[in-house]
């Protein structure tokens, strides 16, 4: 499944519409708008993203799934991101060694 998923996003076209409902356009019109494309390229990609589990169209809002594209993947989604620190606090700092493998500083 990890393949469909970037295949997905493969696409030009795709990857500006997934964007562009990343940024918070939640509607098909919208997502025209802020990327130039037309419409019917808008809804056509919309369609693939969503049959790839990357987007839910529910009542006619646009939004990632995450859920659905991290079970698509194997991949395990945080129950909940972390809070911001209070102010005067900082964030606990993490050691370079449980950095994800493959990351540079």
């Amino acid at each position: 499944m990890t393949q469909a998923l970037a295949g997905a996003l493969a696409d030009d076209v795709r990857r500006r519409v997934f964007a562009a409902i990343v940024l918070g356009d939640a509607a098909a019109p919208a997502v025209a708008e802020r990327t130039g494309l037309p419409a019917r390229q808008v809804v056509t990609a919309v369609r693939r993203l969503v049959d790839a589990g990357l987007l839910a169209d529910g009542d006619g809002e646009l939004r990632v799934d995450a859920d659905r594209a991290a079970r698509s993947t194997g991949s395990a989604v945080p129950a909940s991101t972390p809070s911001p620190p209070r102010p005067g606090r900082s964030w606990p700092a993490r050691p370079i060694s449980s950095w994800p493998a493959g990351w540079r500083a």
